[in-house]
């Protein structure tokens, strides 16, 4: 699969990594979403035979000739977003289109569209949609209430579309995003620090970067490398991840083994913190371990599960079995 690291926690080499075209796919309950990264903020989601297109932009891509679009979001009106040339390149009659009022004002699709204002839901083509704020707190170009974020249900997973955002309070409400664009841009969008804080907030287990066109993303991803099951989509393979998907080497020597009740291991100190994942790289547990030499085991089920235990500059990782 294109865009993922699959080791564990491997520091990242310093370059520039400006932003790239990429497809990608994401497994869902009701078949695979394949996701298309077209450059700034555009995206192209494939799904169950529909192509839904989210924000075209002309000068990133050549949308003459690609797929025709069943489904348009459209998250504000700024022309990197609101292109209307792109837009009636992918449009066919039975296109449907949703926008917040400030796009349909600057251009309407009457007949075609939905109009969404921040908090409305809609059921489309089958597809759960959301639109929640998307607005600036520090800056003033993107005032709250006028501009669109999205969470669309794709099967059993939750796409989180920012639009042009900083943090705001309103994503203390996102739950079991399982993607998330993000716009790193400034004085706009999020810096590096704001984005990591973000993730940290929503907590999703896949970020897919956007809207930094031809800026290095690198400071962003020496921020991310130590948040553990996160994936970082960018295009290209060296991108950080935490556990998900990666059954690391271990190097952690852990007794006894199979454990029962509770393990032993000598890196487990009052300045330590543990973070215990099953074999899928699910994250199960974490903490602070207060106790010296030892973490209770008792809670977990039968089967095999990954420690890894993070002691000031260390990191290091063991696999045990538990019976």
């Amino acid at each position: 699969m294109r865009g993922r690291f699959l080791l564990l926690l491997i520091l990242l080499a310093c370059s520039a990594r400006a932003q790239k075209d990429f497809t990608d796919t994401l497994s869902t309950s009701q078949g695979d979403l394949v996701i298309h990264v077209l450059g700034h903020a555009s995206i192209w989601f494939e799904y169950k035979g529909l192509s839904v297109y989210v924000d075209p932009y002309g000068k990133v891509q050549v949308f003459a000739g690609m797929t025709k679009a069943d489904l348009l979001l459209l998250t504000h009106a700024d022309k990197d977003h609101f292109d209307t040339v792109a837009i009636g390149e992918i449009l066919k009659p039975a296109t449907r289109i949703l926008y917040p009022q400030v796009c349909a004002d600057m251009h309407s699709y009457t007949g075609m569209d939905t109009i969404l204002a921040n908090g409305d839901s809609v059921v489309l083509l089958d597809l759960q949609m959301k639109a929640v704020p998307a607005y600036n707190p520090e800056k003033t170009k993107h005032p709250k209430g006028v501009g669109n974020g999205y969470v669309i249900q794709f099967g059993n997973k939750r796409v989180y579309i920012s639009g042009d955002t900083e943090l705001i309070p309103e994503m203390e409400d996102l739950k079991d995003i399982d993607l998330a664009f993000l716009p790193l841009s400034q004085p706009y969008g999020m810096t590096p620090e704001m984005m990591a804080e973000t993730v940290g907030l929503i907590r999703p287990e896949i970020l897919v970067p956007c809207h930094y066109d031809d800026a290095d993303i690198t400071p962003l991803l020496e921020l991310l490398h130590n948040i553990p099951g996160l994936e970082v989509w960018t295009g290209e393979n060296e991108t950080p991840s935490g556990c998900r998907n990666a059954i690391p080497a271990s190097d952690l020597l852990i007794r006894p083994n199979p454990v029962h009740d509770f393990l032993l291991s000598d890196e487990l100190t009052m300045h330590a913190a543990a973070f215990l994942y099953d074999m899928s790289g699910r994250l199960i547990h974490s903490c602070n371990c207060v106790v010296n030499g030892f973490l209770d085991t008792g809670c977990l089920q039968k089967g095999q599960y990954v420690l890894q235990i993070r002691n000031k500059d260390r990191i290091l990782t063991g696999t045990f079995l538990k019976q």
